[in-house]
């Protein structure tokens, strides 16, 4: 009588087709990583042919020496960030513009960017469902729950005047001139 060699019940075909049908994806999160780290580099060498890339990276609050933290970031960690301080319910445009909370959107976002569960958190987001289902992967979600917590306890009417969107590629590309 014939065995077969493995009784997992998959074949390898089977096997092989469930990597090619996420393959694509991997492919293309690969190459959206790429065309990041590339801008990133692009932005940064014009901010050195200016003269300006070490007084741009102090005023956004980046040492020279994090500069390589930034592109071993994953990809689009920094719409990711914005995506789930939506999700969880931030206004962005409450929260207070000081330098304390300056720097706390920083760190998440160093965070967010080196977080090993990013992929579990894009699920999450693009899932649509709402549960406090990020608590368990999100190394952020305590800062996040707190400023949640902090917004509601604040008035409405205490929205400040302007809103600049947190992310160190935005903070770079506003002090090079590059946006509004």
């Amino acid at each position: 009588m014939f065995q077969p060699r493995h009784s997992t019940g998959y074949r390898w075909s089977d096997k092989a087709a469930a990597v090619l049908s996420w393959l694509p994806a991997r492919i293309s999160l690969g190459l959206a990583g790429w065309q990041e780290r590339h801008a990133l580099a692009r932005e940064l060498a014009y901010l050195r042919m200016q003269g300006e890339l070490e007084r741009t990276l102090a005023d956004s609050g980046v040492s020279p020496s994090e500069v390589p933290r930034l592109f071993r970031q994953h990809p689009g960690a920094a719409r990711q960030f914005r995506d789930m301080i939506d999700r969880v319910g931030l206004d962005r445009a409450r929260l207070p513009l000081t330098p304390a909370t300056g720097a706390e959107l920083r760190d998440m976002e160093w965070r967010c960017g080196e977080c090993r569960a990013w992929r579990e958190c894009r699920a999450w987001l693009a899932s649509g469902l709402w549960s406090d289902g990020y608590a368990r992967f999100c190394p952020n979600a305590d800062a996040l729950e707190r400023m949640r917590d902090e917004q509601r306890a604040q008035p409405e009417e205490t929205v400040p005047e302007r809103y600049a969107p947190p992310g160190i590629l935005a903070d770079l590309k506003a002090k090079a001139g590059l946006c509004p």
